[in-house]
């Protein structure tokens, strides 16, 4: 599960509800590690593999209808853009947020912008204000 929850920038007992969830729905399973028994891997069952099949024709549909509607130069505009951010996130490494400190640092800075935003949590002076 530790490992999972790096790959998804997830805590560990995140990824733990995520799993048990889908395990209900019979969309993953757990299988003992052969060689370990401490290590625990995640299946998809064949109902969990015609699910991932089933959403990624929904959203391909989708996002090709959305598309249908943009002009020529605004499609043009699109794919000049797409180049660009997959040229400049190529010069990022990416495996610098991997491990479960780096996840959780992400987390704490997200939660902290989020909470800057929020208008529920202003004090009484700003109220004022």
């Amino acid at each position: 599960m530790k490992d999972l929850g790096i790959e998804l920038l997830m805590l560990k007992s995140n990824v733990t509800a995520l799993i048990n969830v889908l395990i209900s729905w019979g969309l993953v399973e757990r299988l003992p590690a052969a060689q370990d028994r401490r290590i625990v891997k995640v299946q998809m069952t064949p109902k969990g593999l015609k699910a991932l099949s089933d959403a990624r024709k929904l959203i391909f549909e989708d996002v090709k209808d959305k598309l249908s509607d943009l002009s020529e130069s605004d499609l043009t505009i699109l794919a000049s853009s797409l180049k660009n951010i997959k040229k400049v996130l190529s010069k990022i490494d990416l495996n610098a947020y991997k491990g479960e400190q780096s996840v959780i640092s992400l987390q704490r800075q997200h939660f902290r912008r989020r909470r800057k935003r929020s208008p529920i949590l202003f004090n009484k002076e700003q109220e004022e204000n």
